[in-house]
C-alpha cells in the first residue's frame, strides 16, 4: 500500500512538473512565413508584449501588442500588405493594421471625415454617441450628467467658477473642493457615480487653492500647497488630513522630492507605461515599444483619459474616442470646449 501511495505520488509531481513546464510563459523568438511575407514574432515574458516584424521584400513594418501568454508558434494566420498598408488576422490575439509612409507609422484611419448624426442635444451639447459611459461635463456653475437616455445638471457653488484645478476622480467618486470658500478650503463634495448623490465632507486643516494634485494611491489623495509649502495626504471617504513627508509615487515606488521642486509644480506621481498615447504638437501619438503611430490628422487639444489602447480625447469643439485597434468615434460636441476643455470626467 505505501509502494502504490509513493507511485501514485510520483505520477502527480510529474504531471505537475510537466503542466508548469508546458503552460508557463518563456520568451521567445520564431521565425516563418504568411502569404510569402517573413515574420519575426518576440515573446518578452517580462512585460507580457508580443514584438512582430513583417517584412515582404521591399519593406519592413513593426508592431507590438499587449497579450496573455499563447502556448503556440506563428500566431499570425493571415497577413496583407498593400498601398503601404499591413492588415493581419489572428485566432489566438488581437489582429491589427497599420500603415507606414517612408519611416512614419500611421493607423489605417487616420485621414477620416466625421459625418456623425447627432442622436440628442441637451444644454448645447450635441449628443453623438457616449459608448454608455458616464460623463460628467462642467458649465461654470454646474456638472451636466450625461449616461444612456439619462440627463442631469448637479448644481455646487452659488458663483461661476471657470476652470476646476483641484478635481479628482478617486473609485467610483468625482471630488470637488467647496469652491463656496474663498482663498481656501476645508470642505469637498463626493459625487458618487453610481447614483450621483452629493456628500460635502470636511477636514480640519485649511488648504489653500494655490496648491495642485499630486496623485492619489489606493483611497488617499495628495495635494501639494504652494502657499504653506505643505505636503497633505487626504482620505475623503474617512475625513482624514495629514502632513506628508515630501515624497511622490514614481514606477509604484516612494521617492523623496524637494521643496523646490513641489514649489516649481515640476513633479506629480508618475508611471511609466511601454504603450501610451501622448501629444506633440498637438499630433496624437500612440507609442509601442518599438514604433510610434500617428493616430489622426485632427488637432487635438487635450487628451481626457487613455488606458493602454484606448484614449479619449478632446479636437475643436468636439470629445472623441478612439481605441488603436478599432478606430474613432465622435461622442460630443460642446462650443465652449474651443476654449476650455479641461473639466470633463469620465466613468
Amino acid at each position: 500500500m505505501k509502494k502504490l501511495s509513493c507511485f501514485i505520488l510520483f505520477i502527480i509531481v510529474i504531471v505537475l512538473i510537466f503542466t508548469i513546464t508546458i503552460f508557463t510563459p518563456k520568451s521567445y523568438e520564431y521565425n516563418y512565413k504568411v502569404n510569402n511575407i517573413t515574420i519575426t514574432e518576440r515573446f518578452e515574458r517580462k512585460n507580457s508584449v508580443y514584438y512582430f516584424t513583417f517584412n515582404d521584400g521591399h519593406e519592413n513594418y513593426k508592431y507590438s501588442l499587449k497579450s496573455k501568454y499563447v502556448r503556440e508558434r506563428g500566431l499570425i494566420d493571415t497577413v496583407r500588405i498593400k498601398s503601404g498598408c499591413l492588415s493581419t488576422q489572428s485566432l489566438a490575439i488581437d489582429s491589427f493594421s497599420i500603415c507606414k509612409n517612408n519611416e512614419e507609422y500611421y493607423t489605417t484611419f487616420y485621414a477620416r471625415d466625421f459625418n456623425s448624426k447627432i442622436l440628442d442635444t441637451y444644454e448645447n451639447v450635441d449628443i453623438y454617441n457616449l459608448l454608455g459611459k458616464k460623463i460628467y461635463v462642467w458649465n461654470y456653475g454646474e456638472f451636466l450628467y450625461f449616461h444612456n437616455n439619462q440627463r442631469e445638471k448637479i448644481s455646487l457653488f452659488a458663483n461661476d467658477v471657470y476652470e476646476l484645478d483641484l478635481v479628482v476622480m478617486l473609485n467610483n467618486y468625482l471630488i470637488v473642493p467647496n469652491y463656496n470658500q474663498k482663498y481656501k478650503f476645508n470642505e469637498m463634495y463626493l459625487i458618487n457615480s453610481k447614483n450621483n448623490k452629493v456628500k460635502l465632507i470636511k477636514f480640519n486643516r485649511d488648504i489653500y487653492y494655490n496648491s495642485y494634485i499630486l496623485g492619489t494611491y489606493k483611497k488617499d489623495i495628495y495635494i501639494y500647497d504652494i502657499q504653506q509649502e505643505i505636503e497633505y495626504r487626504l482620505n475623503p471617504f474617512k475625513e482624514d488630513i495629514d502632513k506628508y513627508r515630501y515624497e511622490i509615487r514614481v514606477n509604484d515606488s516612494w521617492q523623496k522630492v524637494s521643496v523646490n521642486k513641489l514649489n516649481k509644480k515640476e513633479v506629480r506621481f508618475d508611471k511609466t507605461e511601454i504603450f501610451e498615447y501622448y501629444l506633440l504638437d498637438n499630433q496624437l501619438i500612440y507609442k509601442t515599444p518599438n514604433v510610434h503611430i500617428k493616430v489622426t490628422d485632427l488637432k487635438v487639444n487635450n487628451i481626457v483619459f487613455s488606458d493602454y489602447d484606448e484614449v479619449f480625447f478632446i479636437a475643436g469643439d468636439s470629445l472623441y474616442y478612439a481605441n488603436i485597434k478599432t478606430g474613432i468615434i465622435k461622442m460630443m460636441s460642446y462650443s465652449e470646449w474651443q476654449f476650455m476643455s479641461k473639466n470633463i470626467y469620465i466613468f
